[in-house]
C-alpha cells in the first residue's frame, strides 16, 4: 500500500484569520473542508492528533456517502483502495435467516465501500492537498470567544485564529462542544464491543459451505452465545465485531478464536491465525441539543453518538460536513445567511432517525437468553421473505433514504 497521506503541517504556524475554522481532520472535517475548498473558500483545518496510526472502527462508507464524495474527485481513489459488499445478511450458525441486496438501488455506487477509516481520511486528506488546503496538526483547541462578527480560538500551544465560523468536527468528547455550552443528551449501553482484525489461512475446501457463500456480504450472527458481525477487509484479513456483556478488556488471539468458535463457527473460510489488531469500547448514543450556537456548528460525532450496528455513524458525518461546507460556502459568496437557520433541522432530523434504527437494531443484539433469541431469530426469518422489507432495509441501511434531506 503506498503511503497516500500528505505532508501535514506538525507544529505549524497557523494564519492569523480565515472564513471557516475546522475542528477535527476526521471524515467529517475532512469532507466539510472540500466542501469549501470546492467552492473557493477560504478554510483551515485543525486535528489534535498526529496522523493515524491506521487502527479504525469505522470501515464501511454506504452508497449515500459515496455519491456525495463523488463531487469532490476522491470516489474513483477510494473505489480502487476498497472491497465492495452487496449487502448484510443475518444468520444463525448454519441457518441463514434474512438478508437483503443494494444491488438492486438506484444508485452509481449500488454496494457498500470495505476500507479502513484511516485509509479513508489519508485519501480525503491527499485530495484537500491537492485543492491547495493542509490539515494543522497537532493543535489543542483551548476554547473561543465570538463575537457578532467572527470567533477567535484559542490553542493549548498559544496561537491563536479568527474566524467567520467554526465548524466542531471534533468527535464524541468534542471541546468545541463543550465550550459552546451545547448539552449532549443520551446513555450508554450495558455492552461493549469487540472489535478485532485478524489474520486468515484459508482452506480452499471451505468455499462455498455454509455461511461462506454470503462472503459478499456483511454478515451478521445472531446466536444464544451472543451475536457477531464477520466483515471481509481489502487487505485479505477480516473483522470481527462482538457486542459483550459486563466487564471487557482487549482481547487477545484466544479469545477471539473463541467468540468466532461460539458464535460464527462456519463464517470465515480458514483458520484464524494471527491478530492485526483488537480494542474494545462501550456503546453510546448520544444527540446535541442544539447543532448551532451562533457562528459555531456542531458535525459528526460531536452532534450525536450511534452504535456502531449497521455502519452508520461515519456516514452520517459525511453527509454533516457536506451539508454545513456547502451552506457556509454560499453564504461567504454573498448568500443569505438564512440558509444556515436549516443545517440543524436537516442534519438533527437524519440523526434522530438513526439513532432510533440503530437503537432498535443494539437492543435486539442485547438479547442472550436461549428463549428470547429463539423468538427474535424467528421474527428475523419471517421478515427476511417479504421482497418488500429487504428493499427497505436495503434502502435504509444504504442511507440513499436520505437523499433528499
Amino acid at each position: 500500500m503506498p503511503n497516500l497521506r500528505p505532508e501535514s503541517e506538525l507544529h505549524s504556524d497557523l494564519p492569523e484569520r480565515t472564513r471557516v475554522a475546522i475542528i477535527g481532520a476526521g471524515p467529517t472535517g475532512l469532507t466539510a473542508a472540500l466542501a469549501l475548498a470546492s467552492k473557493g473558500i477560504d478554510c483551515v483545518i485543525v486535528d489534535k492528533s498526529a496522523p493515524h496510526a491506521g487502527r479504525s472502527r469505522a470501515a464501511t462508507v454506504m452508497p449515500m456517502s459515496l455519491e456525495i464524495l463523488e463531487e469532490f474527485g476522491v470516489c474513483d481513489e477510494l473505489v480502487s483502495h476498497g472491497l465492495k459488499l452487496n449487502g448484510f445478511a443475518g444468520w444463525d450458525r448454519k441457518r441463514r435467516l434474512a438478508a437483503f441486496a443494494f444491488a438492486q438501488l438506484d444508485t452509481k455506487y449500488p454496494y457498500c465501500l470495505v476500507i479502513p477509516q484511516s485509509l479513508t481520511e489519508q485519501l480525503l486528506e491527499s485530495r484537500l492537498a491537492e485543492a491547495g488546503r493542509k490539515v494543522h496538526r497537532p493543535l489543542e483547541l483551548a476554547g473561543f470567544d465570538q463575537d457578532q462578527d467572527g470567533v477567535v480560538l484559542a490553542f493549548t500551544d498559544g496561537q491563536t485564529l479568527r474566524a467567520d465560523y467554526v465548524i466542531g468536527a471534533d468527535g464524541g468528547h468534542s471541546r468545541v462542544r463543550e465550550a459552546a455550552g451545547i448539552k449532549f443528551t443520551g446513555y450508554k449501553y450495558p455492552v461493549s464491543v469487540v472489535l478485532a482484525d485478524v489474520d486468515v489461512d484459508l482452506d480452499p475446501a471451505r468455499s462455498g459451505v455454509d455461511a461462506a457463500k454470503d462472503e459478499d456480504r456483511v454478515r451478521g450472527f445472531l446466536t444464544p452465545h451472543g451475536s457477531m458481525a464477520v466483515v471481509p477487509l481489502p487487505s485479505g484479513r477480516w473483522r470481527i465485531a462482538a457486542p459483550m456483556h459486563g466487564a471487557v478488556r482487549d482481547p487477545d488471539l484466544g479469545d477471539v478464536r473463541t467468540l468466532i468458535r461460539l458464535r460464527a463457527p462456519h463464517a470465515i473460510p480458514g483458520e484464524v491465525v494471527g491478530l492485526e489488531w483488537a480494542s474494545h469500547f462501550q456503546v453510546q448514543r448520544r444527540l446535541a441539543e442544539r447543532y448551532r450556537a451562533g457562528r459555531v456548528f456542531l458535525a459528526g460525532d460531536a452532534a450525536h453518538v450511534h452504535s456502531p450496528v449497521a455502519g452508520q455513524g461515519m456516514n452520517v458525518g459525511i453527509q454533516d460536513g457536506a451539508n454545513i461546507g456547502r451552506k457556509l460556502a454560499f453564504v461567504l459568496a454573498g448568500g443569505d445567511p438564512c440558509t444556515l437557520d436549516a443545517y440543524e433541522t436537516e442534519r438533527q432530523e437524519v440523526a434522530e432517525k438513526v439513532l432510533r434504527a440503530t437503537d432498535r437494531l443494539t437492543r435486539s443484539l442485547m438479547i442472550h437468553t436461549r428463549f428470547a433469541c429463539m423468538v427474535r431469530n424467528s421474527v428475523v426469518r419471517v421478515v427476511g421473505t417479504s421482497t418488500r422489507a429487504q428493499n427497505r432495509m436495503a434502502f435504509v441501511n444504504s442511507q440513499l433514504v436520505y437523499r433528499d434531506m
